[in-house]
């Protein structure tokens, strides 16, 4: 029951270090197995680590605030994380993503990719459609509370805080201890005007591939899937089928993770042993076992911090509700959990069971946004993406289906994970191009004097061979 939790915590310590300046790469500390009230890793001494970002490409550094991690906008990609992580396990549990093959009751979110590829579409979203998705982000504390001057304001914080992010996810796969990739691509119709400012940002601060395409191509779904595969080290080898004749433009983000147990599990300790399901059947599964000194926290609820690597930066956390809890009211209360448990983690001998873990999980997350107040930006009539595409305005493009997909590999040696989040932005009404005209059977023909409305010809070809 413990699944759909884990994925939550599973980058919580990679993505979530909280603190107003972080160090240059070159002057990054070692990072202890301890973490702050908030969640943030902990020097030996106490002191919070600090990073700043590079400056982006063609930019000079010019000591401004933007260039620096913000701490308030990795809380709220946590924060969405968890919202759409509540709302995805109700709806496992129920019963319905079982019948889709998810199995009963997993799910797997990777919110970092969320937040990146929903951040890097929202630099092309313009007034209500930018801000309504800005508060669904969990974004709306930045400029409420005059972090930011207004709502419109936010992509400069949000685009520059994200490169930061991505920066020091590269300082913690730089390491040696663990294997970590974060990959963004977007791909348009090559037809569509994709504005500079828009193509500039999506470049220099997510690091995207972007690339026009002729999308009736079938090659266009080869190429997609390609990027899919090796973003994702051949976990998630498909994203798209095909591609529909109203897509406009696709954005993707991938992430990938691989790291070794800091103490691994001994694989002849594994055991079947029950595994106690909502249903209350109990099918034996393998669960690994290992004793010895842990970082654990006990209160209403249980939780044990697993590292990887010597340093232990990155580490899974895996939260077991109290007895009578369900696991979808636990995931309800998942912020909650990780505020009272986070930096109260402490040494203590003891004794984890863990099963074995292989999950796939897909589905859409369009309801989910909606339910957090992305609603306009899912409407054809008013979703206004004039800032992503040249000569377009409301009612032009609008986001069809946000789509995640995420593979959870767990054993005795470490964890493996991927996950791809994709957006389809989409034509309101046809193009121009779209049609296709095919006079290979029989048809009629005019030819007519426009100024006058005369009919110099008309015709039937029936057999043009004739």
């Amino acid at each position: 029951m413990a699944i759909a939790l884990i994925i939550g915590a599973l980058f919580w310590s990679a993505c979530d270090l909280p603190a107003e300046e972080r160090p240059a790469e070159q002057d990054l500390p070692s990072i202890s197995n301890t973490v702050s009230d908030d969640g943030s890793p902990v020097d030996v001494d106490g002191s919070e680590t600090t990073s700043q970002a590079a400056v982006p490409a063609g930019q000079t550094d010019d000591g401004e605030a933007h260039h620096r991690f913000r701490p308030e906008v990795v809380t709220a990609h946590n924060q969405l994380g968890y919202r759409l992580l509540a709302q995805l396990v109700e709806k496992a549990v129920s019963g319905s993503n079982a019948a889709k093959g998810n199995g009963p009751g997993n799910v797997v979110l990777s919110p970092i990719s969320v937040a990146l590829a929903l951040s890097l579409a929202q630099n092309g979203a313009a007034g209500e459609t930018a801000v309504e998705m800005a508060q669904a982000m969990q974004l709306a504390a930045l400029w409420q509370d005059g972090a930011i001057p207004e709502a419109d304001g936010i992509s400069k914080v949000l685009n520059t805080s994200n490169l930061a992010l991505i920066n020091a996810l590269a300082e913690a796969a730089a390491s040696g201890d663990i294997r970590l990739k974060v990959a963004n691509a977007l791909w348009y119709r090559e037809q569509l005007g994709l504005l500079d400012s828009f193509k500039d940002a999506s470049e220099t601060f997510y690091q995207a591939q972007v690339l026009g395409l002729d999308f009736s191509a079938p090659e266009s779904v080869e190429r997609i899937n390609a990027w899919a595969n090796e973003a994702t080290e051949g976990l998630i080898p498909r994203v798209v089928d095909e591609l529909p004749d109203d897509l406009a433009a696709l954005i993707a983000n991938a992430v990938y993770f691989q790291g070794d147990w800091q103490t691994p599990f001994d694989p002849s300790l594994t055991q079947l042993l029950p595994f106690h399901l909502p249903s209350g059947e109990r099918p034996e599964v393998p669960i690994m076992y290992r004793s010895g000194s842990f970082q654990y926290y006990e209160g209403q609820f249980q939780a044990v911090r697993l590292p990887y690597g010597p340093s232990g930066r990155v580490a899974m956390y895996v939260f077991l509700p109290p007895p009578g809890e369900t696991i979808d009211a636990f995931a309800s209360r998942f912020d909650e959990v990780a505020a009272e448990s986070f930096g109260r983690f402490r040494s203590a001998e003891g004794e984890v069971w863990l099963p074995r873990l292989d999950v796939s999980f897909k589905s859409s997350l369009r309801e989910p946004l909606q339910n957090l107040g992305m609603q306009i930006a899912f409407d054809p009539r008013a979703a206004d993406f004039s800032r992503m595409i040249a000569g377009s305005g409301p009612g032009d493009f609008f986001i069809g289906e946000v789509l995640h997909q995420a593979v959870l590999k767990l054993d005795e040696t470490g964890t493996e994970a991927a996950a791809v989040t994709s957006i389809e932005v989409r034509l309101t009404s046809a193009p121009a191009w779209r049609f296709s005209f095919r006079a290979d059977r029989p048809f009629l023909l005019a030819l007519r004097d426009d100024e006058t409305g005369a009919l110099l010809f008309i015709g039937a070809v029936v057999d043009p061979r004739s």
